[in-house]
């Protein structure tokens, strides 16, 4: 069995991942591209290992204590070869994936796994051995695909085979990440203060279609009373105010 850990992505994310990658072909002279259902973001590449070396890798994923986090996709590179460039999406630096890989690796190196110890740069591929026309400049570049932020919530055990000379990725494993905030507590419905003074009714809480990502809608009690949505880390976050740290909403009580 070929095995590795990765970050698996939901249909809408794989969506947005294909439609980059259409945009990026319409660019080539030639190049093979990324499959729509196989795009992930490798964390530790295990290789090839018997049927039973599976428990030991599961125990090792089974100890991950770490939170839901947040990854950012973010820009368009390339690594350069003789015979075509491999393309990709860049990745923000995000230190709790690095302390999951941290954690992943340490522990497959301990179990007596030989874990690649070159340092970890993540990135989604897009294409290999792809040649670009001339015309694909740093301004087409830049818009092969927004920047995009997206909530992780499971690490995936992965199975690379191939069936019928197709490159096939199955999940046989994965472990769930801890939600790092009680939302029913944080976001209670009721009316808040801005930290300038202005009042708004929390609604409920919604979730992002694409990125899963735990969204507040709330109503202005002024003006249009208009509804408004903003993501729920940017709820009750800290703001400097008169020289001191508030958060940006207050409950101040019911509706």
């Amino acid at each position: 069995m070929r095995l590795f850990i990765a970050i698996n992505f939901s249909d809408g994310i794989k969506s947005c991942l294909e439609q980059a990658n259409l945009h990026l072909a319409t660019y080539a002279l030639k190049g093979n591209f990324t499959k729509r259902e196989n795009f992930h973001q490798t964390l530790v590449f295990i290789g090839e290992v018997g049927q039973a070396d599976v428990d030991n890798i599961k125990e090792v994923m089974d100890g991950l204590d770490a939170p839901v986090f947040h990854l950012t996709i973010n820009g368009v590179g390339k690594f350069t070869r003789n015979s075509g460039d491999i393309y990709w999406l860049g990745i923000d630096e995000s230190k709790q994936m690095m302390a999951i890989y941290d954690y992943l690796s340490g522990g497959l190196i301990r179990a007596g796994f030989p874990i690649d110890k070159r340092p970890f740069k993540p990135h989604l591929t897009l294409a290999r051995e792809a040649v670009m026309a001339d015309r694909f400049n740093e301004e087409a570049k830049a818009e092969i695909m927004p920047k995009m932020t997206i909530r992780i919530k499971t690490i995936s055990l992965m199975e690379s085979k191939r069936i019928g000379g197709k490159l096939v990725y199955d999940e046989i494993y994965s472990v769930k990440l801890k939600n790092d905030v009680k939302l029913d507590d944080a976001f209670k419905p009721g009316r808040y203060r801005h930290f300038k003074g202005k009042e708004y009714r929390l609604l409920y809480l919604a979730n992002h279609s694409e990125t899963e990502e735990p969204m507040v809608v709330y109503q202005a009690l002024y003006g249009d009373y208009g509804i408004w949505v903003r993501p729920a880390k940017m709820w009750n976050n800290l703001m400097e105010h008169n020289g001191k740290q508030v958060p940006r909403f207050k409950y101040i009580g019911k509706f």
